[in-house]
């Protein structure tokens, strides 16, 4: 299974302690924010998870790597210039897998 992160933001309302760390590295308790995230990720049965960054995007690499310390295979994309949500997922598309081989829940109404 797969997950996109969109970790492209700079951080502005926790300014000025994310001008040089993105705002997912930091701290909650005793480790990264997003450190949590790929825990729950891995957790729930996800296996790539696709990173796509704006905003200091090398540090992010030089920090996460390939994943393998998390159990997960980590990609990362990165946009020229912000496009927002949309312009971020767009970014990630060739990485992901057709959604036509997904399965998906269903509901019915009572």
């Amino acid at each position: 299974m797969q997950a996109v992160i969109l970790v492209g933001g700079e951080g502005t309302r926790l300014r000025p302690l994310t001008t040089t760390v993105p705002s997912r590295f930091m701290p909650l308790v005793d480790r990264p924010f997003i450190v949590y995230m790929l825990e729950w990720l891995k957790q729930h049965g996800v296996e790539d998870v696709v990173l796509a960054m704006g905003y200091l995007p090398t540090a992010v690499r030089n920090v996460l790597g390939d994943g393998s310390a998390y159990g997960l295979r980590l990609r990362y994309v990165e946009e020229p210039d912000p496009r927002g949500t949309a312009g971020a997922l767009k970014f990630a598309e060739s990485l992901l897998d057709d959604r036509s081989s997904c399965s998906t829940a269903t509901s019915s109404p009572t």
